[in-house]
């Protein structure tokens, strides 16, 4: 009898047989084992910047409109003056008399027409009475008219004369602050003299250069707000200019001050929260060349994966999130274990 067992055809697939039967089949815990969270506890609110500086709408230069002496200066630089406060008076002594002749000429125009108004009623009345001729009332008619034209003819420079007295007193166009002063007591001011220069407080914009992204962010945000040495300002939006900065690729964007306003010329950052929640960068997976979210359609303990595209999603980016129907707040978005699964996967979900 040989010494070696010998295996037949039929008894090796007997063997192979019972051994498949001993193969234990999958159980629960050899699915892939997965962390999730809700979205609503990995979005965060996005802050935007960009630099800005406050703009005043007024930055004026004050000018004499006469020739004459500079006799008093009635402010300095940095000093803040009110809309109507005089700032110079001028030596007017010429436009004085100017003036007092002429109001002389003017009244003594309307006593002049004042008579001859009434040689004319007079007329009327006795030509009525057939006592004079139809040529004495005209005539009388028409000195009463001469008289009329000459009185408003002097009323007129009377006025101007007026108007030009009020030249020698140069007022504050607005409120707002002196930066310059070019003259001193004594000096001869002419017409178009620069006296000092002068910037609106009050009538102030905020100017900012933004990106096409970030101005479309902007118009839909509601907490806007100028922000300089931990001081905010909030805004309003005025108007985004419809034009492109040819060479910065950027739209100017002017905001108004709606409370508190800062410094003319002052410059600092242009705050702005983005309308939508986003999701940082290390949440995000890339499956057959699109970017998304992995997540979970229900919280079993047994759950299958699922894959949310997102079309606005950049690699290493924070990116906003939109909710749509079956994608909310309480979606339970894969945070560990990721990388191992793919759409339609089965995966077992563990609690911490």
């Amino acid at each position: 009898m040989n010494r070696f067992f010998r295996l037949t055809p039929t008894t090796f697939i007997a063997i192979l047989l019972f051994a498949c039967d001993q193969i234990p089949e999958p159980s629960p815990q050899q699915l892939t084992r997965v962390k999730a969270k809700p979205l609503s506890e990995l979005l965060a609110d996005q802050i935007l910047h960009s630099p800005a500086t406050v703009i005043s709408l007024n930055n004026t230069v004050v000018s004499a409109e006469l020739t004459s002496k500079i006799q008093s200066i009635n402010t300095d630089v940095g000093k803040i003056i009110s809309k109507g406060d005089e700032l110079f008076a001028l030596e007017c002594v010429d436009e004085l008399n100017q003036k007092k002749q002429a109001k002389a000429k003017f009244e003594k125009s309307q006593v002049r027409v004042n008579l001859s108004q009434l040689d004319y009623e007079r007329a009327q009345k006795l030509h009525r009475k057939k006592t004079i001729s139809v040529q004495e009332l005209d005539r009388l008619r028409s000195e009463h008219l001469l008289n009329i034209a000459n009185r408003d003819n002097a009323q007129a420079v009377f006025e101007l004369a007026q108007y030009t007295i009020s030249k020698c007193s140069i007022l504050s166009p607005f409120t707002g602050v002196v930066i310059e002063r070019m003259v001193s007591v004594g000096e001869l001011a002419q017409p178009s003299t620069p006296l000092l220069r002068i910037v609106d407080t009050e009538n102030l914009e905020l100017s900012a250069q933004l990106t096409a992204d970030e101005v479309k962010s902007l118009a839909n945000s509601t907490e806007i707000a100028f922000v300089q040495h931990n001081l905010r300002f909030p805004l309003s939006i005025r108007v985004i200019t419809p034009a492109i900065n040819n060479v910065q690729r950027t739209q100017e964007v002017r905001l108004l001050f709606t409370d508190e306003k800062p410094l003319p010329g002052s410059s600092g950052e242009l705050q702005w929260q983005h309308p939508l929640p986003v999701l940082a960068a290390e949440y995000l997976s890339l499956r057959d060349g699109k970017l998304g979210i992995l997540f979970l359609n229900q919280s079993s303990p047994e759950a299958r994966v699922d894959f949310h595209i997102l079309d606005n999603g950049q690699e290493g980016q924070l990116t906003p999130i939109s909710f749509s129907e079956g994608f909310t707040a309480s979606t339970l978005i894969i945070t560990d274990g990721r990388y191992g699964v793919i759409t339609d996967d089965t995966v077992q979900l563990v609690t911490e």
